[in-house]
């Protein structure tokens, strides 16, 4: 009638041995995670929870993870995990970023359950490039340790430099939308099998079921930080330290101009001063703090923006003091409000819309798109006149463009021909028998 209790420290016998293809474990990925390779296993564990030994290894060959949503992409990953008297080695770990650059790491986990699994992992970036989208790419040198048990609170600490980033900002942004919250009712039972509780993966630390480090990595960049696109040309310096848990980090520090430039509609404004600054209170939304200027005609036009990055301020100011309207007026036209034609109010209107970047494309946008060609712009002639400006591309490399003023014989065709990525081509002829021609060239550093 008494109680059957299990020994305080029991003895252990566990093996396993087989080819496992990575590509199955996709359906139980998250996201867009991909895994692809082969994964050999011969392994045998042994002895009582704090004394286990290992025999036998895993080994990971030829294999590759990516996830095209985050940008992050690895391939050739190569590991072997060898069991020693006490312990679990990690002998070799090697992988290959897009740039040909390498992220190595070695080290060893005690084979104690008791004392929770107590690990050092040592990982070493060189040139890795670790972020690869669209709109942005990062190279980094790293060195990075994971110590302490496991399954209690490891620590994650080193250093993270920051040899060379672009952040690419897209010529419009989504628009905000509220997010609604949603219950579903009546779910099928198979469906509702499947969903995980509303708590799960939400536990950290012992018996939390997952591992949630305590962080101190300092991330530092001298410069080569490059912000470029909406007329933008950025360099930034990055100096920053994320303390806490992984699951709730905070950062101290923030990114700090270098020097950079605006070209808004042929005026050239020069950044003064861009912080982007985290205090270290638990949220990742930095604030901004940004000025640049540009010399006019009679007066020195200030563009500030200012608050945080999900809700930034942007004003307008100059000296001697002038309306924002007003300041907007002379960056964008060079002329007071009071002097603009129709089309150029249409278009002040359609570039602060542009400037905000909320709501898709601007008004000019949305008519270009309507009629399906590849170029509109309004503009004005020498005497004041405006004129209508509509393209459209007969190849890829062929540009047809035809202006038409309201005066007579104001018309013109024009066509360009791209000769290589920075050499163009552009000729026009005038209803008024003129003509021109000329060579373009560019280049985008």
């Amino acid at each position: 009638g008494g109680l059957l209790l299990p020994p305080a420290d029991p003895s252990v016998r566990a093996g396993l041995r087989g080819q496992l293809d990575l590509n199955r474990f996709n359906a139980l990925l998250s996201g867009a995670d991909r895994l692809t390779g082969g994964l050999d296993v011969d392994l045998a564990v042994q002895g009582r929870l704090n004394a286990l030994a290992g025999q036998g290894e895993v080994r990971l060959s030829d294999a590759s993870y990516a996830n095209p949503l985050v940008g992050i992409g690895f391939e050739g990953i190569n590991a072997v995990l060898a069991g020693t008297t006490d312990s679990l080695r990690l002998t070799q770990f090697e992988a290959r970023t897009p740039n040909g650059g390498r992220i190595t790491g070695q080290g060893a986990i005690v084979l104690d359950a008791l004392a929770g699994f107590p690990t050092r992992l040592t990982i070493t970036a060189d040139d890795a490039q670790v972020v690869d989208r669209a709109e942005a790419t990062v190279i980094v040198d790293a060195d990075l340790q994971l110590d302490g048990p496991v399954l209690d609170t490891p620590a994650l600490t080193g250093s993270v430099r920051i040899d060379a980033a672009e952040l690419r900002i897209p010529e419009s942004l989504p628009a905000a939308f509220p997010v609604i919250p949603v219950t579903e009712i009546n779910l099928p039972p198979e469906l509702a099998a499947r969903r995980p509780p509303p708590d799960a993966g939400s536990g950290r630390g012992r018996g939390g079921g997952g591992v949630d480090p305590q962080l101190d990595i300092r991330i530092e960049a001298p410069g080569r930080i490059f912000v470029r696109g909406r007329g933008a040309e950025l360099e930034l310096a990055a100096a920053m330290r994320v303390l806490g848990r992984a699951s709730a980090p905070r950062i101290e520090g923030g990114l700090s101009l270098r020097g950079g430039t605006l070209d808004l509609l042929g005026n050239t404004l020069t950044f003064d001063r861009a912080n982007v600054s985290f205090f270290g209170d638990g949220t990742l939304t930095p604030q901004l703090d940004v000025l640049a200027t540009a010399p006019l005609d009679e007066i020195t036009a200030t563009v500030t923006v200012t608050g945080t990055a999900e809700d930034p301020a942007l004003r307008f100011s100059s000296e001697p003091e002038l309306p924002e309207d007003e300041v907007l007026a002379r960056l964008l036209f060079g002329k007071a409000t009071g002097a603009l034609s129709p089309f150029e109010a249409l278009q002040l209107a359609d570039s602060i819309a542009t400037l905000s970047g909320v709501g898709g494309p601007g008004v000019l946008d949305r008519v270009r798109e309507r009629i399906g060609i590849d170029r509109l712009s309004i503009g004005e002639d020498d005497a004041g006149g405006a004129t209508v400006s509509v393209g459209s591309r007969v190849t890829d490399d062929v540009l047809v463009t035809v202006e038409q003023g309201t005066g007579p014989g104001s018309g013109r065709v024009g066509v360009e021909v791209e000769l290589t990525d920075n050499i163009i081509l552009e000729t026009d002829a005038g209803a008024d028998a003129t003509g021109r021609a000329g060579i373009r060239f560019q280049w985008e550093y």
